[in-house]
């Protein structure tokens, strides 16, 4: 077994056994246990700092019921709960939403001082921040613009964001000290929606999803997919040209390559395969199927870190770039979701 401590600490994942016993889960990056902390109630949507000391997640504790909409058919919806921070050092836990309010889809800033996340706490689904050592709540954004995913952490001072602009869903870099938001340049057609957003860690390039709307209504094909635009020209590049829905892009630790996922029809149903390409839109190649979380990818290392469906369970995997090997990590015999990885730190 690893040593325990911040070098070692490289995925962070949540871990329910057959006994219905959940925990979040901290692993080395060859996928060795390091740690385990148990949380009373369900938990989801871990986001780590990039300094390595902080988690942020959401949970059902303290909700009374279960929370509303929960898509227990959908493994990637993350349901509404209250939303907790936890110091990995001093196991110090600090509760950021309480009442009847909700919150859901947590960031953490890169020095881990802040936290954005959605809220219905003023009976719209807006962007708020608070400071992760203890609950001051500001609202960022106000009714119709708010982001339908969230916010990422651009730096530890601006948040990038889609927001609807009219029938349009637009990207913006938004300053959190003085609030002030400014458009990203994407050339997306009118009537679009552009979203599951993704910069490249020397914070050159951005990975995103168009989904032109018009199109779909004349094909009858929802037919989103992945583009690259550079952020100092705004030159934009279509990388996938699949007539399925491509999302939830990821970039490696040297801005080479993109991992993503394609939802693909089955006999079961639609399920979802992770795939990966070159930023330059050469070598897509498949990596797994049935993939029951979104990609992330470990510190300075091309290494890929998923669950996938096998057998009754969901799995947790490793694939390895440069070898091509997949290797199963973790106990054989539980649930794994959303694993998340200090990818941040690489730069």
């Amino acid at each position: 077994m690893a040593a325990d401590g911040l070098d070692t600490w490289q995925i962070a994942v949540v871990k329910e056994t057959s006994e219905g016993r959940a925990s979040i889960d901290l692993l080395d990056h060859q996928g060795g246990m390091v740690k385990t902390i148990f949380e009373p109630g369900r938990t989801w949507a871990l986001t780590w700092s990039a300094d390595g000391q902080r988690l942020a997640f959401m949970s059902d504790r303290d909700v009374s019921g279960q929370p509303q909409g929960d898509k227990v058919d959908d493994p990637f919806y993350q349901p509404p709960g209250h939303l907790f921070v936890i110091n990995l050092i001093d196991r110090m836990r600090t509760k950021i939403t309480d009442g009847p309010s909700k919150g859901w889809l947590p960031r953490l800033s890169p020095d881990g001082r802040q936290v954005a996340f959605l809220s219905d706490r003023n009976s719209s689904g807006d962007l708020y921040m608070s400071p992760t050592q203890q609950p001051l709540v500001t609202r960022l954004t106000v009714d119709k613009n708010w982001p339908l995913e969230g916010a990422l952490w651009f730096s530890s001072s601006e948040l990038m964001l889609n927001s609807f602009v009219d029938d349009t869903l637009q990207v913006f870099r938004m300053n959190v000290i003085d609030q002030v938001s400014r458009r990203v340049e994407l050339d997306a057609p009118p009537h679009s929606k552009a979203g599951y957003l993704a910069v490249s860690h020397d914070r050159k390039q951005l990975a995103f999803v168009i989904r032109d709307r018009e199109l779909d209504t004349k094909t009858g094909v929802i037919n989103p997919q992945l583009y690259v635009v550079a952020l100092n020209d705004g030159h934009r590049r279509r990388l996938t040209f699949d007539d399925s829905v491509s999302y939830s892009p990821s970039w490696s630790p040297d801005d080479q390559w993109i991992a993503f996922l394609r939802e693909v029809e089955t006999k079961d149903g639609p399920r979802a395969s992770l795939y990966v390409i070159r930023g330059d839109g050469q070598y897509e190649r498949i990596v797994a199927t049935s993939v029951t979380s979104s990609p992330s990818w470990l510190t300075n290392k091309n290494v890929l870190v998923y669950t996938a469906s096998v057998e009754q369970y969901s799995g947790l995997f490793m694939f390895d770039m440069d070898s091509g090997t997949v290797t199963r990590i973790g106990d054989h015999h539980a649930n794994y979701q959303g694993p998340t990885t200090r990818e941040g730190l690489a730069r």
